[in-house]
C-alpha cells in the first residue's frame, strides 16, 4: 500500500464544534423566511373551502315565503318566534352558504327589503329560503 500524505488522518472521526451546535429545527428555521411560495398555503386553503350555489325558488315557493313574512309582520305584537333559513353570498368565491337564524321580528325595512330579528340578524328578503313559525 502506498503511504500518502494524509493516510494518518483518514480514519479519524470528523471534528465537531461544541460552541455552535444547532438543532435540526433551528437550522430549518433559518431558511423559513426564504420560502419561495409565500402565501401558497393560504391559496390552497381558499381553494379547498366549499361553497354552495344559491337555490332558485319557483314562484309558488317565493309567494309562500312572502305570505309567511307578511303573517309574521302582522302578528308582531304577539311576537311569534321564527326559524329563517337564508343564503349568505361568499365574498371571495362564487356561491355561498345557507345559515339559520331564530328570533322574533324586530323591524322590517321596506326600502332595503330586510328583516331584523331579535338576535340582531339583518336578513335580505330575497335571500330567504325558508320560514317556519316556532311554538314557544
Amino acid at each position: 500500500m502506498n503511504m500518502g500524505k494524509y493516510d494518518d488522518i483518514l480514519d479519524m472521526p470528523r471534528p465537531e464544534s461544541f460552541r455552535r451546535k444547532m438543532t435540526p429545527h433551528d437550522r430549518a428555521a433559518q431558511f423559513a423566511p426564504f420560502a419561495a411560495l409565500t402565501g401558497y398555503g393560504d391559496e390552497i386553503s381558499e381553494a379547498e373551502r366549499i361553497t354552495r350555489p344559491r337555490a332558485e325558488l319557483c314562484d309558488d315557493a317565493r309567494e309562500m315565503i312572502d305570505r309567511k313574512i307578511s303573517s309574521a309582520l302582522a302578528l308582531r305584537e304577539c311576537a311569534p318566534r321564527l326559524d329563517i333559513t337564508y343564503f349568505v353570498p361568499d365574498k371571495r368565491k362564487q356561491g355561498g352558504a345557507y345559515m339559520k337564524a331564530r328570533g322574533r321580528v324586530v323591524s322590517f325595512d321596506e326600502f332595503d327589503r330586510t328583516i331584523t330579528l331579535s338576535g340582531g340578524e339583518v336578513i335580505p328578503v330575497y335571500d330567504i329560503y325558508d320560514v317556519a313559525f316556532l311554538s314557544d
